[in-house]
């Protein structure tokens, strides 16, 4: 059967860096056609444009087509890619300023950034699903829309079978620990939650390499993974504590006030809309490789490489390991079974087998469990558009701190954010 690959919010800079990666499989996947969907036209046809010029630049025969509506997209797809960001990169910057302004942690995943995000975006994900489910599809539905976990577990919501989010973090703590240690050897397995995560076990062959990592290259790890730096003497004692080394997204939770008062000339989020414009000039251009050194200083460049591996998993009989957004089912027995929890798998021939979680430390039970219950309710809430839901869900997560808060911050982005949030008017 040859392959179809749709992409749901192909507007994005992301498009042509996953293209990217995934073009040299072509032939192995044996994909025909990418149907790229967004709701610019604009947008759309540059990225689309680009898109075709990589294609000939590879001498790769794939069809490119252009559509503005979710269901001529994905219909007879094998792969659908949600990549979407509802309200753009600006709608993420007055997420950000909202939380900076009252003294919280502001960043697009965590806290109430995340919360504004999944509030826009699980609705959208939701009818992405709903349609292939109307349309007896059985593609691979997978996420990569921020906050991964909640969105993908909005998409399971609509659609339970054939659902998976995609997140480059635990590649990027992998070869954080290859530098350190300065070979690339060894296994690591990954649990938790996405952007709520540990390595929790590593090993090269037989040789359990925790001891050596907790004792010795610690805090060189953590120095890479956790950008900006901070100080990292609590953060080695707690890894210690606990036996398993953090993802850097744990330091908005350990290091909340360090993190919430970091003040740069310009935010993350004006960095962003400046190489977002400056990859759709060079997207227009279709000259040189300049696009992918601008492309590395944007995130995420590690996607394409993981989104390989996890699509040759499903697609061919190849034995692929990753640690892909999943349902708990009965891996981490303290949480729900639908939980969407992040950990390493084995997929081959489109089969997904959870690698045995260990016995997680308390420490990091209490606080995915205390997470997990907040990325339950802002679906429901997301989904409903029920007011009291949305504050019950803000009221469990550490990063809000204050109803009250919450519910001001609530009042506004569904006043500044009307016509990206209909279930709540």
């Amino acid at each position: 059967m040859t392959t179809r690959i749709a992409v749901i919010g192909a507007g994005s800079n992301y498009t042509p860096v996953l293209i990217e990666a995934l073009i040299p499989a072509f032939d192995e996947f044996d994909v025909r056609t990418l149907a790229l969907m967004d709701v610019s036209p604009e947008r759309l046809d540059t990225i689309a444009s680009f898109v075709e010029h990589q294609l000939r630049v590879r001498a790769s025969s794939c069809e490119v087509e252009r559509h503005t509506e979710v269901s001529g997209a994905v219909y007879e797809a094998q792969v659908v890619l949600n990549i979407f960001r509802i309200g753009g990169l600006a709608a993420r910057r007055a997420d950000v300023a909202q939380a900076v302004s009252r003294g919280i942690v502001g960043q697009e995943t965590q806290g109430w950034g995340g919360f504004a995000s999944a509030l826009r975006n699980a609705p959208a994900a939701f009818d992405v699903a709903t349609i292939l489910s109307r349309q007896r599809s059985n593609a691979w539905l997978i996420n990569i829309t921020n906050p991964v976990g909640i969105i993908t577990r909005a998409c399971e919501r609509a659609r339970p079978e054939r659902v998976l989010g995609v997140c480059e973090m635990p590649v990027r703590m992998a070869e954080a620990i290859h530098s350190a240690r300065g070979n690339s050897t060894g296994r690591f397995q990954y649990a938790g939650l996405n952007h709520l995560g540990w390595i929790v076990a590593a090993e090269d062959g037989d040789v359990n390499l925790m001891p050596e990592l907790l004792s010795g290259p610690l805090g060189a790890i953590l120095s890479h993974s956790f950008n900006p730096n901070i100080p990292s003497a609590h953060l080695e004692s707690i890894a210690r504590a606990t036996r398993a080394i953090p993802s850097p997204y744990l330091r908005y939770y350990y290091e909340a006030s360090a993190m919430s008062t970091i003040s740069t000339i310009k935010s993350r989020e004006d960095v962003c809309q400046e190489i977002d414009a400056r990859l759709m000039s060079l997207y227009k251009e279709k000259g040189g490789d300049v696009w992918r050194h601008v492309a590395e200083h944007r995130g995420g460049f590690l996607l394409g490489p993981t989104l390989l591996k996890v699509l040759r998993g499903l697609l061919t009989d190849a034995a692929e390991s990753a640690a892909p957004c999943i349902r708990n089912g009965n891996s981490i027995p303290f949480l729900a079974p639908g939980a969407i929890i992040e950990t390493s798998a084995t997929i081959c021939d489109g089969r997904i087998t959870a690698s045995a979680v260990p016995p997680l430390h308390p420490h990091m039970q209490g606080l995915m469990s205390v997470v997990a219950a907040y990325e339950e309710l802002t679906v429901e809430a997301a989904l409903s558009g029920d007011l009291g839901t949305a504050l019950a869900a803000l009221a469990c997560h550490p990063l809000v701190r204050d109803v009250s808060l919450a519910g001001v911050l609530l009042e506004e982005t569904i006043r500044s954010n009307a016509q990206h949030l209909p279930r709540f008017q």
